[in-house]
């Protein structure tokens, strides 16, 4: 490593130390040191630590950045962008690479995205968690190459229409939302193995979820549920199911058929101890929570 990197690095690291001892809860996104504010910029490290002919897996997690400069399309060749645990507040005045397969910006600031963002149809990993995101893009289902989607602890009331087109999904994790319904495609999703809709604020769950039978977790602890659709008998190959904290006042008769489920978590439901009982006899292998 060239020892101007060295320098900067050692620079940036005393003034991140700096910037923990002085922080200002009123002002999140600016760093208050002897009267100076202080604005990190994401392509102040980039600038530093790559160049443009060589940069393709960035990690920048961490650094207290507040903000991404223009001049970062310019690193086309980034496949791998990891920008999580910053204070950066809006992607919109920019154009991320085109090229993007992984995008990680995870426990920002963030409370929309840009549409163009739906543009970047190469990305496959898309992590989102931790921000104030209270919509995504109408066209955000253009992203039918991803196959992890994580937008848990956001603040979501609906999903777009668009959302089913995501053929591609094998993992998607909206928990510790708003989400009180779905889109009518939602489940649209023949390739999903995992599916997080935990505490949100649904009721019901369409017929349609008995296309994803692929699905081998499902967790919706924490909703409105007071019932469940029969096409869920479908999901043969599932093996985790989440239920607790639900209003599910009767066991359906079809849960006894899934064979391969080994953990079936039902507590804070009103369910009566004798309907427990009857289902830990008909499902001897299954670890039962209640």
């Amino acid at each position: 490593m060239k020892v101007k990197h060295v320098t900067f690095l050692l620079f940036m690291a005393f003034f991140i130390f700096a910037c923990k001892e002085n922080d200002s809860p009123s002002q999140p996104n600016t760093q208050i040191i002897d009267g100076v504010d202080f604005e990190f910029d994401a392509c102040d490290f980039l600038n530093e630590l790559y160049t443009p002919e060589t940069a393709e897996h960035v990690d920048l997690s961490g650094l207290r950045i507040t903000k991404i400069c223009p001049s970062i399309e310019e690193y086309s060749k980034i496949h791998t962008l990891i920008l999580k645990d910053n204070y950066i507040n809006t992607i919109d005045n920019i154009s991320l690479p085109s090229n993007l397969i992984t995008l990680e910006l995870s426990n920002n600031m963030l409370r929309s995205l840009p549409d163009y963002i739906c543009n970047r149809t190469s990305l496959g990993w898309f992590l989102i968690a931790d921000n104030d995101l209270e919509k995504l893009p109408d066209n955000f289902g253009k992203l039918e190459w991803l196959n992890q989607l994580d937008l848990n602890y956001n603040k979501l009331t609906a999903l777009p229409e668009s959302f089913g087109n995501m053929h591609n999904m094998e993992w998607l994790h909206i928990s510790h939302n708003k989400l009180s319904s779905l889109p009518s495609n939602f489940f649209n999703m023949p390739k999903l193995t995992r599916l997080d809709l935990d505490n949100n604020k649904i009721s019901k769950l369409s017929d349609k979820i008995g296309l994803c039978t692929e699905l081998t977790i499902l967790r919706l602890q924490n909703n409105n549920l007071e019932d469940l659709p029969l096409a869920m008998s479908n999901l043969q190959k599932l093996q985790e199911l989440y239920l607790y904290g639900n209003k599910l006042s009767s066991i359906p008769s079809w849960l006894k058929n899934l064979k391969n489920l080994k953990t079936l978590a039902l507590y804070g439901n009103p369910l009566s101890n004798s309907d427990i009982q009857q289902l830990k006899q008909n499902m001897p292998d299954t670890w039962i929570i209640f």
